[in-house]
């Protein structure tokens, strides 16, 4: 069955207005949320609860977690009060499953920056694990892992996903490509490394997104920052990955709301997302 295509939601006035000619037009197939963005609290965007509304009665919403620090090697308070909030999420929603970045963040700031990485060892796997049966619990869903764009070096990245595929034994992969792309800018690996080391059936979901350049000590490196255009090279990769992924479910295109400076930034964005579909289509 051909994978539903959708975006990413964003609480920001700037993103609905340039997605509302996409909803118009019957576009978008499903949508996913970061839930705990807003936690709710819809009182400056009341048009997104009833996208999220509409879209949990189709039953084509998908769950995506940011905030949580997955492998924070102790539960904090805050955490504890994020799975309270989970528990009141995914029994007011209809979601098809969730998703949750691999890695941790800051403990001292927690939900603030990119996730990291991990050292790949047995202890952090067991946690993992335990994680993921604690989020479950709390969703009531399949949960997934997704793929990080930052790395310590080649092998590393190369090894995380062998790490991430054992864990989606009993949940899944969310693979987001343009992660996968600022690795292989940035450390020299393919697409066939990649899908050498998981089981292709696990992915039930792709991210698609643009990023940025930065120079630093030197070097030129690629940053999935989610504020641009998605590259050429991203679609290269949609295409060439898609028919060996035989389970996916949703493809989801990711840009943030505080991205879209002007009207070619949203023209922009309704471009790349019609690549999308036809991409997959």
């Amino acid at each position: 069955m051909k994978p539903l295509i959708g975006l990413s939601l964003m609480h920001e006035p700037e993103f609905l207005q340039a997605s509302l000619e996409l909803f118009e037009n019957d576009c978008v197939d499903c949508v996913e949320w970061s839930f705990d963005s807003l936690w709710n609290n819809f009182s400056s965007c009341p048009w997104l609860d009833e996208l999220l509304i509409e879209y949990s009665s189709q039953g084509r919403l998908f769950g995506h977690g940011v905030h949580f620090s997955f492998l924070s090697a102790e539960l904090s308070t805050e955490q504890m009060d994020y799975l309270d909030k989970l528990n009141n999420e995914f029994d007011s929603r209809n979601y098809v499953h969730s998703s949750e970045h691999f890695g941790f963040m800051a403990r001292t700031a927690l939900g603030k920056g990119a996730p990291l990485p991990v050292p790949l060892i047995p202890d952090v796997f067991q946690l993992a694990e335990q994680r993921l049966e604690l989020l479950g619990k709390h969703t009531g869903t399949a949960v997934g892992l997704e793929n990080l764009a930052l790395a310590f070096n080649k092998e590393d990245a190369l090894k995380h996903y062998s790490f991430i595929n054992d864990l989606a034994a009993n949940g899944f992969i969310l693979l987001d490509l343009h992660n996968i792309y600022c690795q292989i800018e940035n450390f020299g690996i393919s697409l066939a490394d990649v899908l050498e080391r998981i089981d292709s059936s696990r992915v039930h979901e792709i991210h698609i997104s643009g990023g940025s350049w930065e120079e630093a000590m030197g070097k030129r490196i690629r940053r999935d920052t989610h504020d641009d255009a998605v590259p050429d090279a991203v679609f290269d990769l949609l295409q060439a990955a898609l028919p060996q992924l035989p389970n996916v479910k949703c493809v989801i295109f990711e840009r943030l709301g505080n991205s879209f400076k002007n009207e070619n930034d949203a023209i922009e964005f309704r471009s790349d997302f019609m690549k999308i579909r036809a991409s997959v289509t």
